[in-house]
């Protein structure tokens, strides 16, 4: 099972990669990751990525849950492919049909696949 990103009338797909995060821009520049990469990525998420669901931390947003899903892929690191693993972490806001990644980096604990 792969998941959409949420769209709107046919609209180009409503999300974003919060690129303030140093460890995600260090991260996309390091791989040289094009936009359409990252979605790419996304898009072909499946259930056995999925790793655990957690209520939003920031009490404002309280009322939110953020998805944390891990996926391998070969990635390009300035001209040698190497297997990472990428942490994925997002808030996906039904209400306003949009898809705010807050984390999109190299894994960097362990961590358990809920339906692997």
């Amino acid at each position: 099972m792969t998941f959409g990103l949420p769209t709107l009338n046919s609209e180009e797909p409503k999300y974003n990669l919060s690129m303030n995060r140093e460890k995600n821009k260090k991260f996309s520049e390091d791989y040289n990751l094009t936009a359409k990469k990252i979605e790419n990525i996304i898009l072909n998420l499946e259930v056995e990525n999925f790793c655990y669901a957690v209520d939003n931390g920031k009490e404002e947003f309280s009322h939110e849950i953020l998805y944390v899903f891990c996926s391998r892929e070969e990635l390009n690191y300035f001209g040698k492919y190497n297997e990472v693993d990428i942490y994925i972490k997002f808030n996906l806001i039904d209400s306003a049909g949009y898809l705010y990644i807050i984390s999109f980096h190299e894994r960097e604990k362990s961590i358990s696949f809920l339906f692997k």
